[in-house]
């Protein structure tokens, strides 16, 4: 069993992680790591509440989105094969989305076409696109099992 303290920019909490979760995510558990704690709060009378770990969530797990939004249906289709152009080098765990604003139709890409959102592919994008019609969408990590 250890018992950790985490702190945010409101203050420290303590968690206790049992020997099964322990083994499960020992190696996120460091000092100065960035992580997602999951788990269920312990409240006992004239003490402090605790968290008990049930799963820890590196910041890199979190599920995210690339949203592409085109004008119009015609700019859409122009520029569709050219999209996938680019998001064909790019190979990750992220999800992409295509809106058209005119018709306010969106488009899931199939997991196939799941990309890595790093700085150099936000930037051709944004060259291609305009930074106004790209956007990183950050999902809550209670979806992540439904998004893998």
């Amino acid at each position: 069993m250890a018992f950790l303290t985490v702190e945010d920019l409101l203050g420290t909490v303590e968690v206790v992680v049992f020997p099964r979760d322990y083994e499960k995510n020992a190696a996120l558990m460091n000092v100065d790591s960035k992580v997602f704690i999951k788990g269920r709060v312990s409240q006992e009378e004239d003490k402090p509440s605790k968290l008990i770990c049930e799963r820890i969530y590196a910041f890199e797990e979190t599920p995210r989105e690339l949203w592409i939004q085109f004008s119009t249906r015609d700019d859409y289709e122009k520029e569709v094969a050219h999209l996938y152009e680019v998001l064909r080098d790019s190979d990750g765990s992220d999800h992409v989305v295509l809106y058209i604003r005119s018709d306010k139709v969106l488009k899931r890409l199939p997991s196939s076409r799941n990309v890595n959102i790093d700085t150099q592919l936000l930037n051709q994008l944004t060259s291609i696109y305009g930074r106004e019609n790209v956007k990183v969408v950050e999902k809550s990590i209670e979806k992540r099992g439904k998004m893998l």
